[in-house]
């Protein structure tokens, strides 16, 4: 599907505008109304999520066992709907249940896994929400119910409002935090156009909003802390699912001086160049006040992940210096890695949170620290894993003969993929013995890069690491496929 196509199905036509408007008188539904929205504590509403299945990835659950079996998470199999009565009737509009229950599932499932735009404080104290940002949430999360096919009616009516807020000038933050969602629905959807479409609007808003830059986060405003997340959720997509070329992608290296100040100058940032806005308030997890949050150091892993992204395309473009030169590009994001890692404070290490010895109901109850606790750990080893990837010298040597001279580089780069291969299938069946649903794709992407490692050594002349490596293929395999429900992007890697 081209770009044109989407583009012209995201943004109404000129007869769009005057549809829109009738139906608005129609109905008697002002586009900019705002809808209270009721309490939503977490002790309150908890006994609620409870009855949304945490499916397994194990291909022999038993239901009966007390252990959901993965084909009740299927979309048209969840234990309730939205409640929109005769799903034609697109003259129909949420209720507050299907509101609740909308947010419910946002929190449960997407809040800090990978995107954190507001807190259910954040929306006690406002008492209302756009009907923009209802919507988005309704597309997000309309998977998880028994109407997962209203997601994109649900996403075309929060389009169509973000564009007449646009078109009348009346943008506000509740309005980029729904393209924040949107772009997340897309990226899951598979449908990578329309993700960046939403992306980059919601980037071109922040810029005009001056949210790109430290001065535009006055201290005394109450929305600075919700402005930071919104901005890093935004950094954190862009890292995972963004263009990498073109001229007006944002360069990685821009936030160097950020994510990696001591990594050396090896760009044009100076003193006097705006800097970005800080990392969001965010303690949970945290032994002391000068930790980072969790959630912020994924953000870091995931701005070294989007530079592997940029060394693939280098190596597809026959761009590839040697990796074992000082001033490659291997040597930099082995350099930026190791900056980032020493940023991770000791509260947030794999031997003292112990994610092995935890139960099931514990990682349900704390899925905010948790999901972006294991971002960070799949992201450090899938980072490694890419970089020492035989595919990517195999493909890279038949056009440099350098990269095909048997030497000590290569013999420590094939321990080292295997080596995080291994780790990645490890930390799949941790996730996967405590039944913890992962919905953001990178999580199956992810399985599916270590799969094509474990793929290639099934071909090993030593029987020991064949047999394991078919064994963890597999397991590869099954994890993806467990994603193939709610996601089209991993259903086309399987």
């Amino acid at each position: 599907m081209s770009l044109i196509f989407n583009l012209q199905r995201a943004l109404p036509s000129s007869t769009d505008w005057t549809w829109i408007h009738k139906h608005c008188r129609k109905t008697g539904w002002h586009p900019w109304k705002r809808r209270p929205v009721k309490a939503a504590r977490q002790d309150q509403k908890r006994e609620e999520l409870d009855d949304i299945p945490e499916a397994p990835y194990s291909k022999n659950s038993n239901p009966s066992s007390g252990e959901p079996a993965f084909e009740r998470f299927s979309p048209g199999s969840g234990s309730f709907s939205f409640g929109f009565g005769n799903n034609e009737d697109s003259n129909l509009h949420p209720s507050s249940a299907a509101v609740s229950k909308a947010l419910e599932l946002y929190f449960h499932y997407c809040h800090r896994q990978p995107i954190w735009c507001f807190d259910y404080e954040d929306l006690e104290e406002k008492g209302s929400l756009s009907d923009e940002l209802i919507y988005s949430v309704l597309a997000l999360t309309a998977r998880f119910s028994r109407e997962p096919g209203q997601s994109q009616r649900y996403g075309n009516t929060a389009r169509t409002l973000i564009m007449l807020r646009v078109a009348n000038g009346t943008v506000d933050l509740e309005t980029i935090e729904s393209l924040c969602l949107l772009s997340y629905s897309s990226f899951i959807d598979g449908d990578v156009h329309l993700g960046r479409f939403h992306l980059g609007l919601a980037f071109q808003l922040c810029r005009s909003a001056m949210m790109d830059v430290e001065s535009g986060y006055p201290l005394e405003s109450p929305l600075t802390e919700r402005k930071k997340r919104l901005f890093w959720s935004l950094q954190s997509l862009e890292q995972t699912y963004g263009q990498q070329n073109g001229f007006l992608s944002l360069p990685a290296e821009n936030l160097r001086p950020f994510c990696a100040p001591n990594g050396g100058d090896r760009g044009s940032s100076k003193e006097f160049e705006p800097k970005p806005p800080q990392l969001p308030r965010d303690d949970i997890g945290c032994s002391s006040p000068n930790d980072i949050g969790i959630w912020s150091l994924a953000v870091h892993f995931g701005w070294v992940w989007s530079r592997v992204r940029t060394y693939v395309s280098h190596c597809a473009q026959n761009r590839l210096k040697e990796p074992w030169r000082h001033d490659s590009m291997y040597t930099m994001i082995l350099s930026d890695l190791t900056e980032v890692e020493n940023k991770l404070s000791q509260c947030h290490r794999y031997d003292s949170v112990k994610f092995y010895e935890r139960k099931a109901d514990e990682l349900r109850m704390n899925r905010g620290y948790w999901t972006p606790w294991l971002k960070a750990q799949f992201t450090y080893h899938c980072i490694l894993t890419v970089l020492n990837h035989p595919f990517l010298y195999i493909v890279a040597s038949q056009s440099n003969p350098n990269l095909s001279i048997p030497n000590a580089f290569w013999r420590r780069s094939s321990e080292l993929v295997v080596l995080h291969a291994t780790w990645l299938v490890r930390m799949i069946d941790m996730v996967s013995e405590r039944k913890m649903r992962l919905i953001d794709p990178f999580f199956g992407h992810a399985a599916a890069i270590a799969a094509t490692v474990h793929l290639y050594y099934c071909c090993a002349a030593d029987p020991r690491l064949k047999q394991k490596s078919k064994i963890d293929f597999d397991k590869c395999r099954t994890f993806l496929k467990s994603f193939v429900p709610f996601s089209a992007a991993c259903k086309a890697l399987c």
